[in-house]
């Protein structure tokens, strides 16, 4: 049994209503998620327009952090 407090139902812009989404995921699978290259998504945790979670050495990402807005063009090098 999954638990609980790892997964939840959530709504991705973009992607619609998502069943048993984990609450974090590992910067590749967030690449995955929105469609960009996983030095994108580094840099954008670095500049600070995505927040992480760390858990030990490991770096997170909160679901709800995966916006289109964290990613826009204009946010982008």
């Amino acid at each position: 049994m999954k638990d609980p407090n790892t997964y939840s139902h959530t709504t991705i812009p973009g992607m619609g209503t998502i069943q048993e989404v984990p609450r974090y995921v590992s910067v590749k699978t967030a690449a995955q998620l929105l469609d960009v290259h996983v030095i994108t998504v580094r840099h954008q945790i670095q500049s600070g327009r995505i927040g992480v979670v760390h858990i030990g050495r490991a770096v997170r990402i909160p679901i709800s952090e995966l916006t289109p807005q964290a990613l826009s063009k204009k946010t982008l090098h």
